[in-house]
């Protein structure tokens, strides 16, 4: 009987923990604008200094998930439409893929829409989906989620990094934001720096999609 009181109890402790939410995702009944003043980390986990050779970006997932539930967020509808089991809900405008050489327009969308297509559908990767559209989209989704990677793009992916949710894309209200660095950023698969080459305190230069397979990111 001791044995199932414990059980239990550890079981409900777990339950509790498991609900308990983060400090940033309760309201503190403050109406003033929110303030961060926060460390920063690295893809994983690693705080980043001043100092560092080589100087890391910033990851939101490791970053920001230190007081939101960044598993989540990353469920919400602006991220999840890659989830089969998640209902397409009303239509709505499709991603235009133009092939100029043929002079095909195609509808194409991640939701099951009526009259539109999958990425998958007309041979586009992930990679090649986000390189194309991922400069008008929020991160996460697609952007993180490793089982949709062929292994003939492990690589790359390497050279790149996920793209992470990228949550100043609403909730940056510094004016020195800049989401054209961040599309910028996307096009050049600068991926793991897109976040940060948006925000108003770095400056990414470079392109992951200019380097070689090979490319070592801590080494260059």
């Amino acid at each position: 009987m001791i044995r199932i009181q414990l059980a239990l109890l550890l079981l409900l402790n777990a339950l509790v923990s498991a609900q308990t939410p983060l400090l940033g995702d309760e309201r503190d009944g403050s109406r003033a604008t929110p303030v961060h003043l926060l460390k920063l980390y690295d893809e994983t986990g690693a705080l980043i200094l001043p100092g560092d050779q080589p100087l890391m970006p910033f990851s939101t997932r490791t970053t920001c998930g230190k007081c939101h539930d960044y598993e989540q967020i990353r469920q919400g509808w602006h991220f999840n439409a890659h989830l089969p089991e998640v209902d397409p809900g009303r239509p709505g405008e499709p991603w235009i893929y133009i092939d100029e050489r043929t002079f095909t327009q195609l509808p194409l969308s991640q939701r099951a829409w009526p009259g539109t297509y999958r990425p998958e559908q007309i041979g586009l990767s992930a990679l090649q989906f986000l390189t194309r559209f991922g400069r008008h989209a929020p991160g996460g989704g697609i952007g993180e989620e490793e089982s949709a990677r062929p292994p003939e793009e492990f690589l790359r992916w390497m050279v790149s990094g996920s793209l992470e949710v990228n949550c100043l894309s609403c909730h940056d209200a510094d004016p020195a934001f800049d989401a054209a660095e961040y599309s910028s950023s996307v096009l050049r698969q600068n991926f793991r720096w897109a976040a940060a080459a948006g925000s108003g305190f770095a400056r990414v230069e470079g392109s992951a999609r200019a380097m070689p397979d090979v490319y070592d990111i801590y080494a260059g």
